[in-house]
């Protein structure tokens, strides 16, 4: 019987080696764009000009959560803040994707697009902008609740994957 695992340790360690020396690493652990001095975030608004009125508390309760896990900033009172966080909502949609013969939909996708902000509470200047983001998700008939929870919580990773990225 042969024995694997005395090769298998050294070639993960190596590859671990690796990645790390040609700069590699996960969205999650890159260098935080905000930096450390404007930490002390507060989240000033979610603009949803959306019909969707849970919009507003699920992104404000998911991004805060995300922040928090990643362990990148604290959440304080307005007063103590150095940063205040701007959510805007562009458009959020749910339209037909897919059509069968006798032209009933049989799939539907949703669609968020939402970008954030940190403000200065001093100057009003931009600490960091995410960009526009966009994430959609195809559907069945019924699915409506699953997929607004799936949507929102993935663009808003996303959102905070770019704190990583120098945006």
């Amino acid at each position: 019987m042969r024995r694997v695992q005395p090769l298998l340790t050294p070639a993960l360690l190596a590859l671990v080696l690796l990645l790390g020396s040609c700069g590699y690493n996960l969205g999650s652990e890159g260098p935080v764009s905000l930096k450390p001095a404007t930490r002390d975030l507060f989240i000033e608004r979610v603009d949803n000009p959306t019909a969707f009125i849970w919009m507003e508390s699920r992104l404000r309760s998911l991004y805060r959560d995300e922040i928090t896990r990643r362990g990148w900033a604290r959440w304080v009172d307005r007063k103590q803040a150095t940063g205040l966080v701007v959510i805007s909502v562009d458009r959020y949609t749910r339209n037909t994707g897919v059509y069968g013969r006798d032209d009933k939909t049989l799939r539907y996708t949703a669609t968020l697009r939402v970008s954030a902000r940190v403000i200065s509470p001093v100057d009003n200047s931009v600490l960091w902008d995410s960009g526009l983001v966009t994430w959609s998700e195809n559907y069945s008939y019924g699915e409506e609740q699953a997929v607004d929870d799936l949507v929102t919580d993935l663009a808003v990773r996303q959102l905070v994957d770019r704190m990583t990225q120098g945006y």
